[in-house]
This record gives structure tokens, sequence and C-alpha cells, in this order.
């Protein structure tokens, strides 16, 4: 891949219940608002210079992915590696339940092997791509690229429902974190 626009799904359902979920099965829609976010992050993608819609493939990714295609008229690809982090035991619990940081020690997936997956997943694919996560995926995705090698250390990152980061995948340069405006700049680095 050559540039990708990270977007986080739109508001799902397990985001209004507050459940951690890394079920391919699950049935956690869109909600309306979540419908509605990823149509605004249309007007911004329809900017740009784009290939191709690489996505999750959880529903609620999956349905954010379709959206931006149909509009976009763009084939959709599923990725497994572009997947929501692996919750281990935690799956399914409330996000009060989640212990603070250092996923290592609880049974969930770790950060780095989140990171290695994630650009895996991006430089499997050719072209410039909006590719369809999940905020985790993404903050470990984006702290890669920025030398960042502890969790702790990039929890800072803000990654929230249908917001947009922006790298160059062939460089490992981040253009933008968790925004909901493509600029200029950005709009002459995809074209």
């Amino acid at each position: 891949m050559n540039r990708a626009v990270l977007i986080r799904h739109g508001e799902s359902e397990a985001n209004i219940l507050r459940i951690v979920d890394d079920d391919v099965a699950a049935k956690y829609h869109l909600t309306d608002i979540g419908k509605g976010q990823i149509n605004y992050a249309l007007t911004q993608l329809k900017k740009l210079k784009l290939d191709k819609v690489v996505s999750s493939p959880i529903l609620r990714a999956r349905e954010s992915a379709d959206i931006i295609a149909q509009q976009l008229q763009l084939e959709v690809e599923i990725d497994p590696d572009l997947r929501e982090a692996g919750q281990g035991p935690k799956v399914q619990k409330g996000y009060d339940q989640l212990p603070p940081l250092y996923r290592n020690f609880t049974g969930q997936e770790t950060w780095e092997d989140i990171a290695t997956r994630m650009q895996n997943a991006l430089n499997r694919h050719e072209g410039n791509a909006v590719v369809v996560s999940h905020a985790l995926p993404i903050r470990c995705l984006i702290s890669a690229y920025l030398g960042i090698t502890e969790e702790p250390s990039a929890f800072g990152i803000q990654v929230d429902t249908a917001s947009m980061s922006c790298v160059d995948v062939s460089a490992k340069k981040v253009f933008s974190v968790g925004s909901y405006v493509i600029s200029g700049n950005i709009v002459r680095k995809f074209n």
C-alpha cells in the first residue's frame, strides 16, 4: 500500500453498551449516529484519489466499509489482520472491567502483536486505500510508525469513532491522527 486513511468504524451498538468485543460472529451493528459519522467522513474522503477499501471482518467495521465503498464506487476487501484487538478472557466484558494498560499480562493480545499484524495487513495491499479498523489497532500502528514502543506512552493517541488518521505506508510516516478533516496538504499527498 502506498498511502492509507485509517478510519475507525462508526459508533456501534457495542460502543453504546460499553462492551469489549473482538468476535467476528458478533452482531453489534452501527447505530444511526455511526452511519451519520461515516457519511460525514465521506465528505472528506471524496477529496482523495483512492483505489480500494480494506476492512476488518468485524460487523461494525464491515458496515462502515460498505457505506464508504458504495459511495466511492470501490470494492471492499476484507483483511483479518485489521480485526479488533484480541481480548482473551476480557471479551464481552464492560470497559470498566478492563485493567489499566499492560495488555501483555492479562491474556489479551499483546501491543507488539497488534502493531505487527496491522503493518503486515497494510503491506499486503497496493495503491491508496481507506482502511477500516478499530481504535486500539489503529493506535498500535500509529505508535509503531512514530517509534513509540510502549503501550502506556501511546495511550494519548486518540482514535474516536469515524476519526481518520492518514499515513504513508512505504515510508512509515504519519500525516494526521484522529482527525475529522482531510487538509489540503493531505489531499496533495494522495492525488
